[in-house]
C-alpha cells in the first residue's frame, strides 16, 4: 500500500515539442536535466519533483523551458515550441517588357519619322511647282495634274505618319510590363 502512496507523489511529464504553427516535431532531441530522454512517444515521463531545465534540439532549432515539477502533478503538459524561421522568398525579378510589341512601336515609330520626311518633301515640291507654274492663279492641265499629284503625296504621307505615329504609341505602351504585374510583384515580396 505504502508503494501506491510514494507513486501517487512521484509526478509526471508529458513533453511536446512542436513548430511555432503547432505541428509537433517529431525529430526532436530531448534533454531534462542534460540528460537525454525518450519523450517522443507522448507518454509521461516520471520526474523528481523540483527545478528542471528542459530543452528541445531540432534540425530547425532548438527550445528551452525551465519548470518547477510539484509532488503529485501527472500527466503535466511541458510545450517547447521551436521557432521555425519563415522560408526565405525568392527574388522577384522586375517585369520585362514585351519584346514583340516593342519592335513593332519602334518600327511604327521609324515609319513615322520617314513619313514625316517624305510630307515635308511632297509639300515643299508641290508648293514650289505651283508658285513656278503660277496655279495659284493658271495654269495648264498637265501642270495642275503634277502639282495635284504632288499635294496628294504629301497629304498621303501625312496620313501616313499620322496613322504609324498612333501606333507607335500604341505598341509602345503595351510593350510595358502591366502595372497589375508589378503590383503583384510587390505583394509577393
Amino acid at each position: 500500500m505504502w508503494l501506491a502512496e510514494i507513486e501517487a507523489l512521484l509526478p509526471t511529464i508529458v513533453v511536446s515539442v512542436q513548430d511555432s504553427s503547432g505541428r509537433d516535431i517529431l525529430e526532436a532531441e530531448v534533454t531534462i536535466d542534460g540528460v537525454v530522454r525518450d519523450v517522443g512517444s507522448g507518454k509521461a515521463v516520471e520526474i523528481e519533483p523540483g527545478l528542471h531545465r528542459i530543452e528541445a534540439k531540432t534540425m530547425q532549432g532548438s527550445a528551452v523551458e525551465s519548470a518547477v515539477i510539484r509532488e503529485g502533478e501527472r500527466a503535466r503538459i511541458i510545450r517547447l515550441v521551436v521557432a521555425v524561421p519563415p522560408p526565405i522568398p525568392k527574388p522577384v525579378e522586375p517585369p520585362q517588357p514585351n519584346m514583340t510589341f516593342r519592335v513593332l512601336a519602334i518600327g511604327s515609330l521609324a515609319t513615322s519619322a520617314v513619313a514625316t520626311g517624305f510630307f515635308v518633301g511632297f509639300a515643299a515640291v508641290g508648293l514650289a511647282d505651283r508658285d513656278r507654274f503660277g496655279c495659284a492663279k493658271s495654269c495648264g492641265p498637265s501642270q495642275y495634274s503634277q502639282v495635284s499629284n504632288e499635294l496628294l503625296a504629301a497629304d498621303v504621307m501625312l496620313a501616313v505618319a499620322g496613322v504609324t505615329l498612333a501606333a507607335g504609341v500604341v505598341f509602345w505602351l503595351l510593350s510595358r510590363p502591366s502595372s497589375c504585374a508589378q503590383s503583384s510583384a510587390l505583394v509577393r515580396w
